[in-house]
């Protein structure tokens, strides 16, 4: 679905700041409040390496929590203990990328653009690390295609119930 003016104006309340380079929201609440919002690759001619973003303040700030207590950390062990997950993450990494890329086809890129699109989930440049839960629950949100997304989604299941049914 398209962004309205309504829902710039819930995001940028949610956010604190205007929303950068966003052309549609993906997830919303029961209460039809945006929750994920797809972002242009391309803004001010910068690659913006996050396709999808989490706008929804309180979920932001549970996954925020998430990282402090090393649950990113936590992830990346069992990514590089558990070659099922590692080749899921690495699947979901390149998706991600093609996905964002099929965006910008056919527009004339310098080298330093392109360079910056060969990223995956939040911009990372090694597909077999984590860097932002965040980008991955939001992408997962969005797709049910991450890993790492679905087990942050799982650790918060209770509280992202309350946000989508209450």
């Amino acid at each position: 679905m398209a962004i309205s003016e309504e829902d710039l104006g819930l995001i940028k309340e949610q956010l604190g700041r205007d929303p950068r380079g966003a052309v549609e929201v993906v997830v919303v609440s029961k209460s039809k409040k945006p929750i994920v919002i797809k972002t242009n690759p391309l803004i001010d001619n910068e690659v913006f390496p996050t396709l999808y973003y989490l706008v929804n303040k309180p979920l932001i700030e549970k996954i925020s929590s998430l990282e402090s207590q090393s649950y990113l950390t936590k992830l990346q062990e069992k990514v590089e203990n558990n070659d099922d997950f590692k080749e899921e993450l690495l699947t979901a990494q390149n998706n991600y990328m093609d996905e964002r890329n099929s965006l910008v086809a056919n527009k004339k890129l310098s080298k330093s653009q392109k360079t910056a699109l060969e990223t995956g989930i939040g911009g990372v440049k090694d597909f077999s690390r984590i860097k932002c839960l965040h980008c991955h629950l939001a992408y997962y949100l969005a797709t049910n295609n991450s890993p790492v997304g679905e087990q942050v989604y799982n650790k918060v299941l209770p509280f992202i119930k309350r946000l989508f049914y209450y």
